[in-house]
This record gives C-alpha cells, structure tokens and sequence, in this order.
C-alpha cells in the first residue's frame, strides 16, 4: 500500500498545480478530515468532508492568493501516513507581497483514500503576505 499512496500523494499535487480540484477531491474519503493552523488565516481549522473542503478551503485559496504553487520537495513514507515537506510560492492578492513558505503536509490513508490531512506552516510569513499593514497612528 505504501507504493500506491505514495503515488495517490503525487498525482494528487500534480493535480492542484493543473487547478484540477476534482482530481485532488477524487483523492478524499467521504469522511475525510483536513486540519489548518487554526486562526492562521481564512483557511484555517477542521473541515470536514469533501464539499466543506472545497468551499472552505480550495475557493478560499483563489480568493487570497495570486499564482500560487505548492511545490513538494521531499516525500517521506510511513505506510499509512505519506509526510510532504515543500515550499508554497504566491502573493497576496490584497497585498501584493509575494511570499515563499515552508511546509509540512501529513496525508493518512485507509483503503487507498485520504482520510486525513493536516497541514504544518510558517503563518507567519503567510499572514505578512495575505493582511496589509495597518497604521496605529491617529
């Protein structure tokens, strides 16, 4: 199994650099879980299922973000678990700073689907990009 998730991981981030968010939900157990840094930024927390996903996550990321990649740079194999260690380039779409963060993504299967996903990052590189700055003086 560890092969084939493996290769379900990969395909999956090929997938989202073609903007084929189907292909990458084709992926997901019904009752998948994904967990953000909570309060990070708008995506952030628990969702669950597919649909909260898409909606809660995947349309966010193209409301904040211009050109974003996600880009994997080590896969690291646990059987049922794949850890992704990568770099996130994009710019803010509110701002206008481009950022480069590094990443953590933890994949868990069971009988070939994701059941869980949870993501490591550096927020606070992400929200200097994504908020613009707010003077405090009067």
């Amino acid at each position: 199994m560890s092969q084939q998730n493996l290769d379900i991981v990969r395909n999956a981030y090929a997938a989202f650099g073609r903007g084929d968010i189907p292909a990458v939900v084709a992926t997901f157990d019904q009752n998948i879980e994904w967990v953000s840094p909570p309060g990070s930024y708008r995506v952030g927390g628990v969702h669950k299922g597919a649909d909260a996903i898409i909606k809660n996550f995947f349309m966010v990321l193209g409301e904040i973000w211009e050109n974003l990649d996600v880009t994997p740079r080590e896969y690291v194999d646990a059987g049922d678990r794949v850890f992704v260690l990568g770099t996130a380039r994009g710019k803010g779409k509110a701002t206008g700073k481009p950022v480069a963060a590094s990443y953590v993504h933890i994949f868990e299967f069971k009988n070939g689907k994701v059941t869980r996903f949870e993501e490591y990052e550096d927020t606070a590189t992400i929200r200097e990009a994504l908020q613009p700055v707010t003077s405090t003086i009067a």
